[in-house]
């Protein structure tokens, strides 16, 4: 990691991966800072970027809901609404006041082992609450898909009512609608690329976190970054409800897809956790028939395969697809004409968004050896507030933890 003094009492933070994500030159310091962007800025209350895209979304499945009533709008209307409650309760102090007083107590306390321990219980604190909350949206995705079927068979079992006509609806409102859900897809779609990027930058090729590099937030990141992904899919079949809700056989193609999209969902959380939320602390020990189950169903393909992979032994990324083979068009080049990264469509298109609601992402762009700048460039009171942030997760008996030792550069 470099750390560059440049004019005006600016600091940038300067770290390098791999395409395929492994740190070349990082450091806790930039871990921190990833971290810091994604839960103070990103996520800021209420006008953050990702408040503003769970309320874009809620409002949207609700007018879908209202206007086109069918087991996938409400199954879309209640995972996004989940989702939308999610991202307010992560951001909200009002469920973290025993994390305070934790945070409160280690700066008051001059024990360097009493400080460990209360630096491990704000840990398991923040882990203990990530997972409730990421367990309740995998149940609520398990039972939208099951209360969604239940419709979806009444529907065309039982009910008697005189199908809707859809074409009474105007035009304008079809196109609004579309629109809106159009527009999700787009912002859902390069959330996910960034929030997949952060992840890996906030990892910092510390799996196991026994190298103190890996950041707080990274398994935060890749899985609200995967379910975006999965989500940007979901609305761009929204997209055409409007168009196609007459035509039965691609309302019911459409039914089941979203169905069996929300229940996978769930069940692919449960098995990545390895762990049921509120029932089984370990899947693979209590219930393996479950387990066994569980994986079928995410991947009936299994069935028929050998032996799965180790997932250690599947091919690592810098990004989520299909940003990891469009890494050139994404992040741009080092030699883009008007500055690093210029070329790229994160820093023309993504990056002013996330400015305008008062985020400071870093310049991300490959350099001209193929590998992956990650710079923050801070002032010289931000740089010295991370430090003591730091300072606050690891031992002060030694340095923010690093991959190689501090280049301090002077600029001309």
């Amino acid at each position: 990691m470099a750390i560059e003094k440049i004019p005006q009492n600016k600091v940038n933070v300067i770290s390098f991966f791999s395409p395929k994500g492994e740190p070349i030159d990082s450091s806790k310091l930039h871990s921190h800072l990833v971290d810091k962007y994604y839960t103070k800025e990103m996520n800021k209350l209420p006008f953050g970027f990702g408040p503003l895209v769970a309320t874009t979304e809620s409002v949207a499945a609700s007018s879908l809901v209202w206007s086109f009533p069918s087991p996938a709008t409400w199954i879309n209307l209640f995972t996004t609404l989940g989702e939308w409650a999610q991202t307010w309760v992560a951001g909200t102090d009002f469920f973290n006041k025993k994390t305070n007083d934790l945070k409160e107590k280690l700066k008051q306390e001059t024990n360097l082992d009493e400080k460990k321990n209360i630096r491990n219980k704000i840990r398991e604190e923040n882990l203990g609450k990530r997972q409730s909350r990421e367990g309740a949206m995998a149940w609520l995705q398990i039972f939208a898909g099951f209360f969604g079927s239940i419709g979806f068979l009444w529907e065309k079992l039982f009910s008697n009512k005189e199908k809707t006509n859809n074409d009474d609806i105007p035009l304008y409102k079809k196109i609004i609608l579309s629109g809106a859900s159009a527009l999700n897809v787009l912002l859902m779609f390069f959330g996910a690329g960034e929030k997949t990027l952060m992840s890996t930058f906030s990892k910092n090729g510390d799996e196991d976190g026994s190298k103190n590099l890996r950041g707080e937030e990274s398994k935060n990141m890749e899985i609200n970054g995967d379910s975006d992904r999965r989500c940007s899919l979901e609305w761009l079949v929204m997209s055409f409800i409007p168009w196609i809700s007459n035509i039965n056989l691609f309302k019911d193609v459409v039914d089941i897809g979203i169905i069996y999209g929300a229940v996978r969902e769930g069940a692919d959380y449960f098995l990545g956790e390895n762990k049921m939320s509120f029932i089984y602390n370990d899947l693979k020990k209590e219930s393996p028939k479950l387990q066994g189950f569980l994986k079928a169903f995410v991947n009936p393909l299994s069935l028929f395969q050998g032996k799965s992979k180790n997932k250690d032994d599947e091919e690592k990324s810098l990004v989520c697809f299909p940003f990891n083979y469009l890494l050139t068009w994404f992040l741009g080049t080092e030699t883009d004409n008007d500055g690093p990264g210029s070329g790229g469509l994160r820093n023309n298109r993504l990056v002013p968004i996330l400015k305008f609601f008062g985020c400071n992402p870093p310049a991300c762009y490959l350099d001209e050896e193929g590998n992956v700048v990650s710079k923050f460039d801070l002032t010289e009171e931000e740089y010295e507030e991370a430090i003591s942030e730091i300072n606050e997760v690891v031992d002060e008996s030694s340095q923010p933890a690093k991959t190689k030792p501090l280049e301090l550069i002077t600029s001309s």
